[in-house]
This record gives C-alpha cells, sequence and structure tokens, in this order.
C-alpha cells in the first residue's frame, strides 16, 4: 500500500488514530511505547502526512465522502518536496530536537530556545512539527516546557516521545494525546527485514525473535556483522563477569541498552529450552545451551529476568552505567538456595 502511514509496521491501532487525527490535529502527542518499536519512525510520517502537498485538506464543514480529490485513506505520498524534505531532516518547520552538541540531556537553555523557536510563525510548511524525546528532559526542561504545551502556536504540533509513562511529568501527560505503541509481532519483523532490507529468511528470523518485538533494533542489527552477545551470564566466575560489566559500562548508553535486551532475551529462551527442552521455539540455541548448563534453579532465571528489567528501566532514566552494571554483576550471581547440586 502506498502512503507513508501505511508503511509503518505492526502499529495499526497508532495509525488509524493518526490518519484520524489529520483532520484536526492536537497541538500535543504523547506517543509512548518501549524503544525501538517505531514511534520515531510514526512521528516522521505523520509530520510528512500533515504537510504533504498532494494531500487535500478538509475543508471546515466539508465531508471527506463529497470530496472526490481527497484520498479515500488520508496520508503523505513520501514523494512531493514537502514528504522528501522531512524524510531527509532538512525541513525548515519539522525538527527531531536534541540537545545541544556535547550535552547527554536537554539543559534548562535548549528547551528555553525550543520554546522561543515554536513561538515563530512557520517559514513555509502547513504545519510546523517538534519531535522531543521526553528521555532527554529534566524535571526542569519539562516544566520549561510545559506552557508551551498547553498553548503552542496555532499550526504548531509537538510530539513527545516516551518508553514509558513512569519518567512524564503527569502534567504533560495530561495536556497531551496518548498514543500507545506496542512491540511488532516476529512476523510482521521477519517479513519487513526481508523485503526492506534484504535479510536472508534465517536472518530474518533469528533478528525478528531475538529483537523481542523491536523493530528498530531488528533493522540496525540487519546489515552489521554479528549480533552482539553480552556474557555476563554464561561466564564461569564472578571475576569474569565483574570483567564483563567493566567492558559493558564502557560503551555508549545505546549500546548499554542493546546489551540489556539481548541479556533479557537470552534468559526468556533459557527458560523456554528448560521447561520444554524445545529449541526450535528459541532463536540462538548454541547460546541457550550454554548459559544453561549452570547448575542453577529455575527460580534462580526468574529472579535474573526481574532484575534485568529493572536495570533496563534504571538505563533509561539515566542511571549511572558503571554502577549499574557493577551492581547487576554481583546481583546475577546465585545464593546457595538457587544452586543445583
Amino acid at each position: 500500500m502506498s502512503g507513508v502511514l501505511n508503511r509503518i509496521v505492526g502499529q495499526p491501532r497508532a495509525v488509524r488514530f493518526l490518519r484520524a487525527a489529520l483532520a484536526q490535529p492536537s497541538h500535543a502527542y504523547l506517543f509512548v511505547g518501549p524503544p525501538h518499536v517505531g514511534k520515531t519512525a510514526t512521528a516522521l510520517a505523520f509530520a510528512q502526512a500533515l504537510n504533504c502537498e498532494r494531500r487535500t485538506p478538509p475543508q471546515a464543514g466539508a465531508s471527506l465522502f463529497g470530496d472526490m480529490t481527497a484520498p479515500a485513506e488520508p496520508d503523505g505520498c513520501g514523494e512531493c518536496l514537502e514528504c522528501r524534505s522531512i524524510e531527509h531532516s532538512n525541513h525548515p518547520d519539522v525538527r527531531f530536537v536534541e540537545p545541544s552538541e556535547g550535552k547527554k540531556v536537554f539543559s534548562v537553555e535548549d528547551v528555553r530556545k525550543l520554546v522561543e523557536e515554536v513561538g515563530w510563525k512557520a517559514y513555509r510548511a502547513r504545519h510546523k512539527v517538534y519531535v522531543i524525546p521526553n528521555e532527554l528532559l529534566n524535571l526542569q526542561g519539562a516544566n520549561t516546557l510545559l506552557k508551551t504545551i498547553e498553548e503552542p502556536q496555532a499550526g504548531t504540533t509537538l510530539i513527545l516521545t516516551a518508553n514509558s509513562l513512569d519518567h512524564v511529568l503527569p502534567t504533560l501527560v495530561s495536556r497531551c494525546q496518548p498514543v500507545s505503541f506496542g512491540p511488532v509481532t516476529s512476523e510482521n519483523i521477519a517479513g519487513w527485514l526481508q523485503s526492506e532490507h534484504g535479510a536472508d529468511a534465517e536472518r530474518a528470523r533469528v533478528l525478528a525473535r531475538v529483537s523481542d518485538g523491536r523493530i528498530g533494533w531488528a533493522a540496525k542489527f540487519a546489515q552489521e556483522g554479528e549480533l552482539p552477545e553480552p556474557q555476563l551470564l554464561s561466564v564461569e566466575s564472578y571475576a569474569d563477569t565483574l570483567k564483563e560489566a567493566e567492558r559493558l559500562a564502557a560503551e555508549d548508553a545505546d549500546t548499554q541498552q542493546v546489551a540489556l535486551e539481548s541479556l533479557i532475551a537470552q534468559v526468556r529462551d533459557i527458560m523456554v529450552w528448560l521447561q520444554t527442552g524445545r529449541g526450535d521455539w528459541i532463536a540462538r540455541p548454541e547460546q541457550v545451551e550454554r548459559a544453561a548448563r549452570k547448575p542453577v534453579s529455575l527460580g534462580y532465571w526468574l529472579r535474573v529476568m526481574t532484575r534485568l528489567e529493572l536495570a533496563r528501566k534504571q538505563l533509561l532514566g539515566h542511571a549511572n552505567g558503571k554502577l549499574l552494571w557493577t551492581v547487576l554483576a554481583g546481583d546475577v550471581q546465585p545464593t546457595a538456595r538457587e544452586r543445583r547440586a
């Protein structure tokens, strides 16, 4: 199917909601869902659809059913000047906002400059759009943005993206239209990797399974070499676990997040293996068999899964990476009760 919103994979509810919203877009949206499931890609497609030269905006009081020039399903074409400019990040009125150079999160000054810019008239767009990752906003920055969220310049839409509501200021949540995103099915990811990234069927299957529904993560590794294989759970001694933790702590935040996701996928597959013995149900049997040889109970793996999920949330909340991995290295050591004879 043609159209930029139609190209979004695995988020039909979000796409239906946003397509309907094109007739009368809100001043603010909050895209909420796990990392790498397509929130930013959908924000880009929505910005294109809002500004597409070939999309006829509905007239006030007119029925879409009576306007034969309007497409049956409102969308952006992806081919006009406006759509292409937005796709290539060089449109003057559509911004994917980032912290100033050298900073990991938005400073108050960054947010004040953004607020000032939001108040300017559009240079050429039908609709100005700003996409803002909430995870990079601290409390002071979020409060600075609050007034603009409440009363933005007419013809302007702000889209906040968030991995969960846990770290979003409640007053921001109450002033935005929520749009929920969920993990993408393995079947959708595998098919998309083959059709859009040229991945062979086996690699697409493995990536889709290991990605745990994160289509952006799968795309990142579709053309790269070996998949990341953190060894935190398969090394033999506590000293080796600490060395692996130190290695992971030296990586950038995104790589650390990918490592945690990979470890969670490992544990999930180990539990499936231990309970069913079905190697055809897991993505990487050789890795799972190695880790599953540890003389520990199923309860150990359940506890480790809970601990890894907590670490993932902490990392998303900008926890100190070195401290996080060091503590995690100790927490994944089995207790005496968890060791099997």
